[in-house]
């Protein structure tokens, strides 16, 4: 075992591996001796939203923009809806379609078959880490129950729900929304990890996810935040500048089997650790979205978790080009950034 003053010479650039995916990350940091000397002169701050009158997802402009019939919604006091549940105006995937397979010898294709819908909470400019608990957790009940009632289709295999904060973040509507693709396959990169928990799962009858938790609770220098129910990490094998995992502490295989109690608990530590993002980095764009064990094909070892990233760094050509990513942070300078943020 390392001593604590052989970890402080750690020598970077770095190399490091998702043993999960097992993906490479290389990490190379440009400023790393405090964790106040990253360069946050190029963040680009989030935009200010639309006007209110200009907006097709605010309360009392369904009819003016032709939105579709809401698939769920929840009622609030002194108003008409908390949280709204629509089809996407533009789907990518769509539920009408006949799934027939078409081979032209080197070249296969079929209709994009699924689900494309959009979870709108009301408020129009408080984004999560400003709305209050109570609405955190009804976007995440809506999630649950989109999610619980899309598995009922047996030709669904794997829903996506994700957020685009910002545009550098690939947001084209400001006011606060989530989005959900549901789809007749399992991604790549869920595929990845699936195949990844499985092989650890063999080789030492453990879940890699709940071996990351306990390695992370007993080094501390990545953790960020947590609670009763959940951890915020910022992973060893960091693809962004403060990229942060939330992980339920307790294994848990799929998103939409949570309790009531660890949602409040989901919804809590969701908004703190994105607060803490907006605090100590000016409310840059980010992205987060919610890996779960694919629908009617369950896998046993599998431990859902939130993914967060800012998007700070751009990906170039050796990103795009060779699937090697560059990381300007050393994560667990990150993590003692974000510790720090009072929140």
């Amino acid at each position: 075992m390392s001593s604590p003053k052989q970890k402080k010479q750690e020598i970077f650039p770095q190399l490091r591996q998702d043993p999960i995916s097992k993906t490479w990350v290389v990490i190379t940091p440009k400023r790393r001796a405090r964790p106040e000397e990253f360069d946050q002169s190029r963040i680009v701050k989030r935009k200010i939203v639309a006007k209110k009158e200009d907006c097709p997802f605010c309360e009392g402009n369904e009819a003016k923009f032709g939105n579709p019939t809401s698939l769920l919604e929840y009622p609030r006091k002194g108003g008409k809806w908390s949280v709204r549940v629509i089809p996407n105006k533009y789907p990518a995937f769509l539920k009408n379609q006949k799934s027939k397979v078409k081979s032209q010898k080197l070249y296969i294709s079929q209709p994009a078959i699924g689900s494309h819908e959009v979870i709108i909470t009301y408020h129009h400019e408080d984004h999560t880490p400003k709305q209050p608990l109570w609405l955190v957790d009804k976007m995440l009940r809506a999630y649950q129950e989109r999610i619980l009632n899309l598995k009922k289709d047996q030709k669904i295999k794997y829903v996506h729900i994700f957020v685009n904060e910002g545009d550098e973040a690939g947001a084209s509507i400001g006011h606060p929304h989530s989005q959900l693709v549901a789809l007749t396959l399992i991604p790549e990169m869920i595929q990845k990890e699936l195949d990844g928990v499985e092989q650890y799962y063999k080789r030492f009858k453990k879940c890699i996810f709940c071996d990351i938790i306990k390695r992370e609770q007993d080094q501390k220098e990545r953790v960020i935040l947590e609670n009763k129910n959940f951890i915020t990490i910022a992973p060893y094998f960091s693809r962004f500048p403060f990229e942060m995992w939330i992980l339920p502490k307790e294994h848990q295989t799929s998103y939409e089997e949570m309790d009531e109690t660890r949602r409040r608990s989901l919804a809590e530590i969701l908004k703190y650790s994105l607060l803490k993002l907006d605090k100590g980095l000016g409310e840059p764009a980010y992205n987060h979205f919610i890996h779960t064990s694919p629908v009617n094909v369950k896998s046993q070892q599998y431990h859902w978790h939130v993914e967060i990233f800012p998007r700070i760094d751009i990906w170039a050509g050796v990103e795009l080009g060779i699937g090697v990513v560059f990381n300007t942070m050393v994560p667990k300078v990150a993590a003692e950034f974000l510790r720090k943020v009072k929140i």
